[in-house]
């Protein structure tokens, strides 16, 4: 049996993501985690601590966004230099990646992490990943199931009676470019992007000659709440986890291990008292 763990949008460097509990930074000034920051980092690591509970193999798959980036008159971050992000993320991912038996990293969104895959493959190499660098796509078979990655898929439905149907298009539509190439479409398409999970739920593809693929999509969950961009979108909920793929020869157990954030709420979970003392 392997496990998949599959983690996407860290958006290290933003004030409202995830962020080591202390950093000093090339100029020498500190970043101390927020309560905020400090809940999803409580999060973070209990949800991989679940993860390598179990004696089985793990491959780590960090899926697009680790970095919030910088640009000109974004203010929402708290390390102005991409280096201070970069080391941060690996700081965060080096206990991971050293644990797993494979770590895959795949490129996020040139706003985030530059043009040509540049801060990701930056971060592949420190950490040893798959090829030593960022991929745009990653087709992955393990045992008997294959699954795709890739950072940017479809977006969710804009109803929330609608949620799933633009993934379970896409499902569709990428299964069936596949059978027109004589390609046997994949088990499964991971995405992440929109911080939003969104699940296609199977897709039934009946050929002549009673021929039956089955398929799926999910849409990852995030790393960081509702920030100024987001809380203008039409899914102002921040979902906060991993997506866990158990596979044991031909069969692929799906675990969406996430929580929901509101930002009209307060945070739920009680991580002691404000780290600054305050």
């Amino acid at each position: 049996m392997v496990r998949v763990a599959v983690a996407g949008d860290l958006h290290v460097g933003s004030t409202v993501a995830l962020s080591p509990k202390r950093w000093v930074m090339g100029d020498e000034n500190i970043h101390v985690a927020s309560p905020k920051q400090m809940v999803i980092l409580e999060l973070w690591n209990r949800k991989w601590g679940r993860v390598f509970e179990d004696s089985m193999d793990v491959i780590s798959v960090i899926n697009g966004d680790l970095v919030e980036g910088g640009r000109r008159g974004q203010v929402e971050t708290w390390a102005p230099r991409m280096k201070d992000q970069m080391d941060a993320v690996v700081e965060l991912l080096l206990p991971i990646a050293t644990r797993s038996k494979q770590t895959i990293i795949t490129r996020g969104t040139p706003f985030h992490v530059q043009d040509g895959g540049n801060v990701e493959d930056v971060i592949a190499k420190e950490l040893g990943a798959k090829g030593m660098k960022a991929h745009k796509r990653v087709r992955l078979t393990i045992e008997e199931v294959t699954i795709e990655f890739v950072h940017k898929g479809p977006k969710f439905g804009s109803r929330a009676w609608t949620w799933s149907n633009n993934v379970r298009n896409q499902v569709l539509s990428n299964a069936t470019r596949d059978i027109m190439l004589g390609k046997k479409p994949v088990d499964l398409y991971v995405y992440s992007h929109y911080h939003r999970v969104a699940d296609s739920g199977p897709v039934v593809i009946d050929l002549p000659g009673g021929i039956q693929y089955t398929t799926r999509g999910i849409i990852c969950p995030s790393w960081k709440l509702i920030d100024e961009w987001t809380n203008h979108t039409d899914a102002p909920l921040a979902d906060i986890g991993l997506l866990v793929l158990d596979i044991d020869g031909k069969n692929l157990t799906i675990r969406k291990d996430y929580e929901s954030f509101d930002p009209t709420e307060g945070m739920v979970y009680d991580v002691g008292p404000d780290p600054r003392g305050a």
